[in-house]
């Protein structure tokens, strides 16, 4: 089994019958017939300790609450099979401030919007804001704590599963438990 957390309208593989997929933010899409559940990360049932053996969280860490980001890990620590692993994907917080600050020193106002956005979110609708940055040693701090027993960050765009680097600079968490 495989579990897609933060799944928005999942597509492609996403829709394949091994995928669980999850969002407390999806609304008017929910299908449990087809594996799409309303639920946040943090209320996964306990029957899903140690179930699935990959475990995606792409690019819904950064809209979560701050103040939760050590129990959401603790919770995808939990719902991983051992031996699994956890891809976790979020916007590179270091580097898009680097490209912010560039933007402002050449006068760049397209940079800069492009960057707020990064940094903000787009807010189109609830749950669309990001609420805190992350950068490489805070992701695997997060995962250390949490348990896992492996974990490297990269910012190579070639490791990405998402294409979100095509817009932004994200930084990907692989994790094993």
């Amino acid at each position: 089994m495989k579990l897609n957390v933060g799944s928005g309208h999942p597509k492609g593989v996403y829709c394949e019958p091994e995928w669980v997929n999850i969002d407390s933010a999806a609304k008017g899409l929910i299908d449990e017939d087809k594996g799409v559940f309303s639920l946040s990360v943090l209320e996964m049932p306990n029957i899903w300790t140690d179930k699935f053996e990959t475990v995606h969280c792409i690019h819904m860490l950064e809209h979560m609450n701050r103040n939760f980001r050590q129990q959401v890990f603790d919770q995808l620590y939990r719902v991983t099979a051992p031996g699994g692993t956890l891809f976790l994907e979020v916007p590179n917080f270091q580097r898009i401030v680097q490209l912010l600050h560039e933007a402002y020193i050449t006068n760049d106002l397209e940079k800069v919007h492009v960057w707020k956005t990064s940094i903000y979110g787009k807010q189109r609708y609830d749950g669309d804001a990001h609420h805190w940055g992350f950068d490489e040693s805070h992701l695997q701090e997060l995962a250390k704590i949490a348990g896992f027993q492996k974990y490297e960050t990269t910012a190579d765009p070639e490791q990405m599963v998402s294409r979100h680097h095509k817009h932004e600079p994200v930084i990907l968490l692989v994790a094993t438990k």
